[in-house]
This record gives C-alpha cells, sequence and structure tokens, in this order.
C-alpha cells in the first residue's frame, strides 16, 4: 500500500484516499490470490496499520476498506459466534454454507435484528 502511494506522490499525482482490499488477509487458491472474508484486520500482512491509517490521515489521505455479508468458516469471527443464531439458516437450523470456489462461507442474516447489532458492532 505505502510502496503504491509513494509512487503516486512521486509522480505527483494527488492522493486523497488509499483503497485496500486485502486488509483482512488472503488465501491461495487454484484461482490465484483470494480475500479471506474474516473481517479483522490481518497484522501478518499490514503492520502497524492502526498508526499507518493514524499518520497518513495526517497528511490528508484517508485508508478506506470493506466488508460483506459473508465470513470464512475458517476465519475466527465465525469460529467464535457460529452457535448464535446470526447467520442465514439451512432447512436443518445450521448455518448454509455457500462454496465461494474453494473456501466456504456464511451469511449474516441481516434480517435477524441481534444479527444486526453484533454485526454493526
Amino acid at each position: 500500500m505505502l510502496e503504491r502511494l509513494k509512487s503516486a506522490q512521486n509522480s505527483k499525482v494527488p492522493v486523497s484516499g488509499l483503497w485496500i482490499q486485502d486488509w483482512a488477509g488472503v488465501l491461495k487458491t487454484s484461482f490465484g490470490s483470494r480475500l479471506f472474508w474474516n473481517w479483522q484486520w490481518n497484522s501478518t500482512r499490514y503492520p502497524e496499520l492502526n498508526s499507518t491509517i493514524a499518520d497518513l490521515k495526517k497528511e490528508g489521505i484517508r485508508v478506506l476498506a470493506y466488508i460483506n455479508p459473508y465470513l470464512n468458516i475458517e476465519g475466527s469471527i465465525f469460529q467464535g459466534v457460529k452457535d448464535k443464531g446470526y447467520f442465514v439458516m439451512n432447512s436443518s437450523g445450521q448455518p448454509y454454507i455457500s462454496d465461494f470456489g474453494e473456501f466456504y462461507c456464511v451469511t449474516v442474516d441481516f434480517t435477524n435484528p441481534a444479527s444486526y447489532e453484533w454485526y454493526k458492532g
């Protein structure tokens, strides 16, 4: 991220924001690198990201990221709450697991107010 910023700045490109898609980590599949949808900052991939974001903000540069309603079932977030009923369920009452191409995810059930509040938090 910072190398790309320096490259843009060295080329006199004004920068006010940086989007980092892989802030939560990646996994390797036969398709190539995919995002590891465990919406926590991956400190191995981005060490000291919190202080980097603060430093960039002082320069007038904001860091942008995103999350979606899917959680990788191998991730710590899903593992920590898998029995709380926060996910879309299958006909057996278990979290419905979707195949995203060599990794599997559940979908947060935003029709459940408890799920909404948990995910928002």
